[in-house]
Formats: structure tokens, sequence, C-alpha cells
């Protein structure tokens, strides 16, 4: 039998790796995203700075602002988000596994056909 404290240092131990995983995904997502939007602002700028006379003669100007900034806001706040959760995804599949492969490691026998399956169906649909 396994003691009360036994349990509860094993809950504490989760609990702080998962917080750990999580400041982990914060960092690489705000850094991530912060260097991407400054990258391609810096770019759009450079683009539009070395644009010739012609396109702003053809182009009014509210255009290129309203373009520009939905743009950023997508690099800003959409792909981002969408990065974190992907990266919270990850984590939390690599979790399940791990506490799979602790409890009951006979789960890794049907495991492995699974996901050569889902592998294969992936590069069957994804050319369609």
């Amino acid at each position: 039998a396994v003691g009360g404290s036994t349990l509860i240092i094993v809950y504490v131990a989760l609990a702080t790796g998962s917080s750990f995983c999580i400041l982990a995904r914060v960092l690489l997502v705000v850094t991530a995203g912060y260097k991407t939007a400054a990258l391609f602002f810096n770019k759009m700028h450079l683009c539009i700075f070395r644009a010739p006379m012609s396109f702003f003669d053809a182009t009014p100007s509210g255009r290129i602002l309203n373009r520009a900034s939905t743009d950023q806001s997508a690099v800003d706040l959409t792909i981002p988000n969408q990065v974190g959760k992907v990266a919270f995804s990850m984590i939390q599949l690599l979790g399940v596994v791990a506490v799979m492969s602790q409890v009951a490691w006979q789960v890794f026998i049907i495991f492995i056909p699974v996901i050569a399956t889902c592998v294969w169906l992936q590069q069957y649909y994804i050319p369609s």
C-alpha cells in the first residue's frame, strides 16, 4: 500500500512539473510571437518604403494602412494563439503518454500501430 504522504509528494511533483511546462509554453509563445511580429513589421515597412511611386499613385494610403494593420494584427494575435494551442496539445499528449507508460505499458502495443495508421492516413489524405 502507498502512504498518504507519498501520494501528496507525487501530486505536488506533478503540479510543479505542470506549472513549469505551462511557463515554458507561455515564454516560448510570447518570445516567438514578439520576434515574428517585429520581423514582419520591419520587412513590411521596408517593402512599402522601397515601392515605386506608381504604387502609391494607384493605391490609396487608406488601403495600404488597412492592409498593413490587418496583417500585423493577424501576426500579433492569431498566429501566436494558434501556436500556443499546438504547444498545449503537444505537452498534453506527451504527459498522457508518460503517465500511460508508467501505469499501463501494455497500451503501447496498441499505440504504435495506431500511430502508424494515423501517419499513413495523413500521407494519403493531405495531397488531395
